[in-house]
């Protein structure tokens, strides 16, 4: 890949989380402080802008067609007919310069994700299908990308201001994780890991903050 080329001139304030949606064929993504997310479609060119009137960090597809979302003040759910968005749970209630920002769903359905906050640290929580939710990791500067290995025996989650990508045990079965280790200890030169994905080999992919 060696041409870049501007798809949309959305002039997104900080665009981040692309997501396709196969069966729409469709590409998602948030603006996070222009409190919005679209969806566009690169067959017609048509593009569309919602407005859910706060932060969003990331949002991840539903088998009802919705989506799901972290937001500002937690993770609730968007419904396309009403144009709403509704709050499912927030656990980091009484935080206020804490907001949630990227996150993914594993394969069993569970959607992770991972806080910014000022003070007292990030954390990184895991909101299940039957509505419970978890808290799985603390104590993070800021908690950015997260993937699976495609055995699903490893996630790998950034800290981006300490510039490093952790490898976890993972089990599929009941979600939970252990042995932390570093995988990516990322050179200050080459800027701040921030969302992450995992391809169908295996190899991680690391978008970086003033870098590349």
């Amino acid at each position: 890949m060696t041409e870049v080329e501007q798809v949309l001139p959305v002039q997104n304030q900080l665009g981040e989380g692309p997501l396709w949606n196969p069966l729409e064929q469709a590409l998602y993504w948030v603006d996070i402080e222009g409190h919005c997310f679209h969806r566009y479609f690169p067959d017609t060119g048509a593009q569309e802008t919602y407005s859910v009137g706060q932060p969003i960090g990331c949002l991840a597809f539903r088998s009802s067609g919705d989506l799901i979302m972290a937001v500002r003040d937690g993770i609730g759910f968007w419904d396309f007919a009403s144009k709403k968005f509704q709050l499912a749970v927030n656990p980091e209630e009484g935080r206020e310069n804490a907001r949630f920002n990227d996150g993914k769903v594993d394969k069993q359905g569970r959607f992770w994700s991972g806080t910014i906050g000022e003070d007292q640290g990030s954390n990184l929580f895991r909101f299940d299908p039957d509505g419970s939710i978890h808290t799985m990791e603390t104590g993070i500067s800021i908690s950015n990308g997260i993937g699976w290995s495609p055995d699903d025996k490893i996630m790998y989650y950034t800290d981006s201001p300490l510039r490093v990508v952790y490898a976890y045990d993972f089990d599929s079965e009941n979600g939970s994780i252990k042995n932390r280790r570093t995988f990516i200890q990322v050179p200050a030169e080459y800027g701040s890991p921030d969302g992450l994905t995992v391809d169908q080999e295996g190899f991680v992919w690391s978008a970086h903050w003033d870098g590349w």
